[in-house]
C-alpha cells in the first residue's frame, strides 16, 4: 500500500529567505538556484502523482 502523507503535512513551504532571492532587485527575472528548480520540480511531481492516484482511488471505489 503506498504511503500516505496528510496535506498539511506537504513540504511545499519555500522559506522566506529564498522568497525574497526569488527576484533580482532590478531585472525582475527568476533567481532560483539550480537545487531550489530541482527541489520545486520534484515537489510538483509529487503532488501531481499524489492527486491522480487519489483519483484513480475515486474512481475505484465507484
Amino acid at each position: 500500500m503506498a504511503s500516505y502523507r496528510k496535506p498539511e503535512r506537504s513540504s511545499f513551504h519555500i522559506p522566506a529567505e529564498s522568497q525574497d532571492a526569488r527576484f533580482s532587485a532590478g531585472e525582475g527575472k527568476s533567481a532560483l538556484s539550480a537545487v531550489e528548480k530541482y527541489r520545486l520540480l520534484r515537489e510538483t511531481r509529487r503532488v501531481l502523482r499524489r492527486e491522480r492516484r487519489a483519483a484513480e482511488r475515486k474512481v475505484d471505489l465507484r
